[in-house]
């Protein structure tokens, strides 16, 4: 994930040409964006592979 160049505490997320800007409080004890991130990608995957057998 980049760092937006803001003095806010926030970052941003690409995929082609569209941004979304993160700014969202994560506990310093927590997950990561990154490990939420990866979670949610594997389950919509999961999700989809079930479709297709289905």
């Amino acid at each position: 994930m980049e760092k937006s160049d803001s003095n806010v505490n926030s970052g941003y997320f690409e995929y082609g040409n569209v941004r979304i800007i993160i700014s969202e409080h994560f506990p310093d004890n927590g997950k990561t964006l990154e490990n939420l991130m990866e979670n949610l990608i594997i389950h919509e995957a999961k999700q989809h592979e079930k479709q297709e057998v289905s």
